[in-house]
């Protein structure tokens, strides 16, 4: 799922009901995966690196818990967008 919406709309607010629904520890459980534009993601120069770290965190992340929850907070906010190849990767396919 994507949540689109200004800031203060509730998005991750619904986020945090739809990790509560699923996991006992709520957004605390390993399962739950949270990245924040700003703070992971924070350098333009990076992003092939940033793309290949969420890759393998990712996989790595599925190979545990298939139903893994992957959060991600002000992505769309930045300037470049990293998270589109993610989608399409073909390491990724095998999951």
């Amino acid at each position: 799922m994507s949540f689109h919406g200004s800031p203060g709309t509730g998005k991750n607010y619904i986020a945090e009901h739809i990790a509560r629904a699923l996991y006992k520890k709520s957004a605390n459980s390993k399962f739950v995966h949270k990245y924040r534009g700003r703070v992971d993601f924070p350098l333009e120069s990076h992003v092939e690196q940033y793309r290949i770290k969420l890759v393998t965190d990712i996989q790595n992340a599925i190979s545990k818990c298939p139903k893994s929850l992957f959060i991600f907070d002000e992505i769309l906010e930045k300037r470049y967008s990293f998270s589109s190849p993610i989608l399409v990767d073909q390491r990724l396919q095998k999951c």
